[in-house]
Order: C-alpha cells, then structure tokens, then sequence
C-alpha cells in the first residue's frame, strides 16, 4: 500500500533516482531559506546630484594637484 504506482524499484542496486531528487529539492529550499533576501538599489534624484557633485570635484581637485606637480617640475 505504501508503494509507488509508477515508480519500479530495481532489485540489484540501481541509482535511486527518487532519492537524489529529494537531495536536490532539499538543497534548493536550504539555499532558499538561508541566502541573505536581495537589496534594491533605489537612489533619489537629489542623492544622484549630490554623488555626482562630490565625484566632479574630486576630479577637479586631482586636476588641479597634478597640475601644480607638474608646473614645479617645469621650474626645476
């Protein structure tokens, strides 16, 4: 009563297919449950500006560094 309609069961020690599926599915729901959940990066127009206000002046600012090296390098 216990046995599977469809599934026949070999008498000599064949791969159990049922029981590697089980291994699968059990995999698949452990990593489920304990992957860290998904961040949305969601960034607000204001924030955008900001970022790229403090980007381009930080490039100025490396700009302007390398040009002072380089002018004291011509007065040597």
């Amino acid at each position: 009563m216990g046995k599977f309609c469809c599934a026949e069961q070999e008498e000599d020690g064949g791969i159990n297919i049922l029981g590697i599926l089980v291994a699968v599915v059990l995999a698949l729901v452990l990593m489920l449950i304990c992957s860290p959940p998904r961040r949305r990066a969601v960034i607000t127009v204001k924030e955008a500006k900001v970022r790229w206000n403090r980007l381009v002046s930080s490039m100025d600012e490396r700009r302007n560094h390398t040009e002072g090296n380089e002018a004291t390098m011509l007065l040597n």
